[in-house]
């Protein structure tokens, strides 16, 4: 994964995330208070210092029953402070 961000060089747009678990993200959201999360095939990750850490926040969801990686396919945020996830084939969570 990588973050672009006008604060690089001017030759440089993009970073890698290295630090970020896993190795295929498949969906990325950022909240209007500047979490970052990112749904790998490791689980959910959340990141509050533009991706310099990550904390699992996979607690509660499951992993995928015949492959037993991340579930995760999208999220959405909403305007309370929730974040709704959806899932290959498990349903729709909410925090």
């Amino acid at each position: 994964m990588m973050l672009g961000t006008p604060a690089l060089s001017q030759n440089e747009f993009w970073k890698p995330l290295t630090r970020l678990p896993g190795l295929y993200p498949a969906s990325i959201m950022i909240t209007p208070v500047g979490s970052i999360f990112v749904a790998t095939d490791s689980g959910l990750f959340r990141s509050t210092d533009d991706g310099e850490s990550w904390q699992s926040v996979s607690s509660g969801l499951p992993s995928n029953q015949f492959y037993h990686q991340s579930d995760v396919l999208s999220m959405t945020y909403w305007g309370r402070q929730l974040i709704f996830v959806g899932t290959r084939t498990n349903g729709v969570y909410c925090s």
